[in-house]
């Protein structure tokens, strides 16, 4: 019968290994667990690897914990879990179906369980969907504001802004507005020169965060465009819109067509600059700041007073203008 090989002696309660000068393995048997600098009872447990050409030297250290025993019994949970969750129904119309995080067919019930008793603004707002891209709601069928807390099996029905949307009429869900105005996100920064090309207030201010352009669209009383749900979800937002196009042009369809300003446009009365209205100048008043050919050619021109900027209407307007008017199309104001 072979003789047993000799068990290798125990490490002493503090000892201490190392690494060769300039070579790739441990001084160690490799593939062993040894303790370094700690005492027996608390050491930390170093893997040891044999080193090849293509990897670096490297320890894991880890210390050896107690995992607390898992429950071997559940009960009493159930009943927990049915007094906290709040069994509570939501029904999408009018294009809200397309906002959630999953897919919603329009007018199927979307079964939900929370912890707690919301309004009926976090309840939606959970779901995705920011408060002003919200026109009418019904709760057990009744209309009402975003105030009213869900009670349990509770019925909401939420329904999407139809066009053409008035914002100057009050409604349960947010005031009246003065005029129209708008205040345009970053991310849609193209858009507030197109709207101020067709006349439109658009204010923009790439400097602010969100915090301070929804303060500014709630003072100035506008109406906030923005592809951020985040930004459009504060509660300092009354009135705003989901931007749903990428292409600027079409966010400029988009926009004309849900308030319904195909009537309200006055293109190229703005300054694309600073969103001031323009005033008529005497061609002679402005003479030594204009150039050859457009002394030669135009003697129309008008004035920004607030960044003195000049315009006249050269070749790009007659695009610009074509734009515009088929913005302004019976079909483009049907929406087809």
């Amino acid at each position: 019968m072979p003789a047993r090989a000799e068990r290798p002696s125990r490490p002493s309660s503090c000892h201490r290994t190392s690494f060769r000068k300039n070579s790739r393995t441990w001084t160690g048997r490799p593939w062993t667990s040894i303790s370094i600098l700690f005492p027996r009872t608390t050491a930390p447990i170093i893997s040891q690897r044999p080193w090849t050409s293509t990897t670096a030297r490297w320890a894991v250290i880890s210390r050896k914990r107690t995992r607390p025993p898992l429950p071997t019994s559940l009960s009493g949970w159930d009943d927990v879990i049915r007094e906290k969750t709040l069994p509570a129904y939501v029904v999408l119309h009018n294009g809200l179906q397309e906002l959630p995080r999953r897919w919603v067919a329009h007018g199927q019930p979307i079964s939900l369980s929370v912890l707690r008793r919301p309004s009926v603004k976090d309840l939606l707002e959970s779901l995705g969907i920011p408060h002003p891209e919200i026109g009418r709601l019904l709760l057990n069928g009744c209309e009402v504001s975003f105030a009213p807390v869900v009670e349990e099996g509770d019925r909401v029905e939420a329904f999407g802004q139809q066009p053409p949307v008035d914002l100057l009429a009050a409604s349960l869900l947010r005031p009246a507005l003065n005029a129209v105005r708008f205040a345009v996100d970053v991310n849609v920064g193209k858009l507030a020169s197109l709207l101020r090309m067709a006349g439109l207030d658009a204010f923009y201010d790439p400097g602010l965060d969100d915090v301070g352009l929804a303060e500014a669209a709630r003072q100035q009383g506008r109406v906030l465009l923005s592809r951020d749900r985040s930004l459009l979800r504060r509660n300092l937002v009354q009135h705003g819109h989901l931007v749903r196009a990428s292409r600027p042009i079409e966010q400029l369809a988009e926009v004309v067509r849900l308030y319904g300003l195909h009537d309200r446009l006055a293109p190229f009365s703005r300054c694309l600059i600073c969103n001031s209205l323009l005033q008529p100048v005497d061609k002679a008043t402005v003479l030594h700041r204009l150039q050859p050919l457009t002394r030669k050619y135009y003697d129309s021109f008008r004035i920004c007073r607030a960044c003195d900027k000049i315009y006249w209407p050269g070749t790009h307007r007659e695009r610009m203008a074509r734009l515009l008017l088929a913005l302004t199309s019976p079909a483009a104001a049907s929406g087809r």
